[in-house]
Order: C-alpha cells, then sequence, then structure tokens
C-alpha cells in the first residue's frame, strides 16, 4: 500500500496536540518527518512548516499553515497543500529551511547538491486580505565550478509573481557583473496548488 494522505480540512478542524501529531495525522502508513517554525517562532501565532511521509523508496511532502489554539493549546490547521511528489533518487535534494517573516509571510529553502556546489531556491508564501494563501515569489541561486575547480556563485534571481517583476543576476568570480530586469505575466499560484520546480514559475 502507498502512501495515504487525509483530506484537507477547511475552517475550524481538528484540534492536534503538537506539530507533531499534526504531520502524522496528514500521513497514513509511511514515516513521517516534519520541518516547522514552532520552536523558532514561538511568539507568532501561526506555525508553518512541511510534512514528508515516505515508504520505501516513495516521498510525498505538504505544506502547512496551523494556528495556535489559546484554549487547549494545541494546533489548528488553517491552509495547506495538496500532497506533492518529493521523491529523489539521488538524496541530494531536500528542504533546508522553513522560516516565518510575519504572522502573513513565510518562506521555504529547498537545496539541490550537486558536484559544482548547491542550488538554493527560495519559495516565499503570502496571505491575501481575504485569506487566501498564495505563492509570492522566488528566489534562486546557482553555482558552478570556477576555473580552478573552486566554487562559485553563478547567477542569482527574484521573482515577484504578485507584481511580475524579475531581476537576474550574474557573477563571474564570486562578483557581479550584469543585470537584467523584466516585467512578466504570472497566473496566481494557490498554496494549495503549489508543486516546487513547477515550470510555470520560470519565463
Amino acid at each position: 500500500m502507498g502512501i495515504q494522505a487525509r483530506a484537507a480540512t477547511r475552517g475550524g478542524g481538528e484540534i492536534h496536540a503538537s506539530v507533531d501529531a499534526y504531520a502524522k495525522a496528514c500521513f497514513q502508513g509511511s514515516e513521517v518527518q516534519h520541518l516547522s517554525t514552532d520552536e523558532d517562532s514561538p511568539s507568532l501565532h501561526r506555525v508553518f512548516g512541511i510534512a514528508l511521509g515516505q515508504e520505501g523508496r516513495g516521498r510525498q511532502a505538504l505544506i502547512f499553515v496551523l494556528e495556535r489554539d489559546p484554549g487547549s493549546g494545541g494546533l489548528r490547521e488553517l491552509a495547506r497543500s495538496r500532497p506533492f511528489d518529493f521523491s529523489d533518487a539521488s538524496g541530494r535534494t531536500d528542504f533546508e529551511i522553513i522560516e516565518a517573516q510575519s504572522e502573513r509571510r513565510f518562506s521555504l529553502q529547498i537545496n539541490a547538491r550537486s558536484a559544482c556546489g548547491v542550488h538554493v531556491t527560495i519559495y516565499r508564501f503570502a496571505q491575501h486580505e481575504k485569506g487566501t494563501w498564495v505563492l509570492a515569489g522566488m528566489d534562486t541561486r546557482q553555482p558552478r565550478c570556477g576555473e580552478n575547480g573552486d566554487l562559485e556563485l553563478a547567477a542569482t534571481s527574484s521573482t515577484n509573481f504578485l507584481t511580475g517583476r524579475r531581476v537576474d543576476q550574474a557573477y563571474r568570480n564570486d562578483r557581479p557583473t550584469r543585470s537584467s530586469s523584466r516585467q512578466l505575466s504570472f497566473p496566481s499560484f494557490p498554496l494549495a496548488e503549489f508543486e516546487p520546480f513547477d515550470s510555470r514559475h520560470h519565463p
């Protein structure tokens, strides 16, 4: 039997004793891990995180937003993405950091390791005034092998999906060289439909 993800709850919902309990409730019949802002941002009412369910070589993940329940001290689900496949036979790609910027903004960093360094992708999420959570932006850092075999920064990019502005910066010998800015058009990317490395995120 493969990994089973429970159906998403909407509004109200079950109260979970901890992030670990919530993550285990998300996936059934699998080994579960999670990464969250629970301990790093105890002053915030909201907890942002990612749950991973693994069975054999298969691995699924989902991003979640929880709210602390003042009465019970537990956690209630506010929003989450649908489960997406995050299997990597090489074991070189993984979730690295999830960080809360405020009650309405958080970011998720994914690192992909290679012989020439670490490719970094940072996804930035935000809550609209109407309450909907969306993917608001994406930053990337691309490495390369230098002439002497040293690892160097090759390029960075920063894309704002809400305004459509993208900035690209090239590097040589770890120093910035040319940069460019473009105005692009993107569809809305709801958190509920998020999947990393989506081709629609790139112009």
